[in-house]
């Protein structure tokens, strides 16, 4: 199992309730690497992981969307309150 597979699974344990008649769990994550160089040699180097994770539900003929990038519980968990919130 990958690390996107465990996150949706994570995800999809807390969510799991009959409150929501559909949800639909997004992860991406993108690297950056940007080198600058001066005269032949490298002057500086950045790096830049990011991790983000989006959540939309259906529930009460109406549609809850949020998203995070913790991958904490805590924050999983107040990403699904706010998509219940609508």
């Amino acid at each position: 199992m990958n690390s996107f597979d465990s996150l949706a699974e994570t995800v999809a344990t807390q969510l799991s309730s009959a409150e929501q008649s559909a949800a639909e769990i997004y992860i991406e994550r993108s690297t950056n690497l940007e080198v600058q160089s001066k005269e032949g040699a490298v002057d500086s180097l950045q790096q830049a992981d990011e991790l983000g994770v989006a959540l939309r539900l259906g529930m009460n003929n109406k549609i809850g969307f949020a998203y995070t990038t913790s991958t904490d519980d805590a924050a999983i968990q107040t990403m699904i309150q706010a998509a219940r919130a609508g």
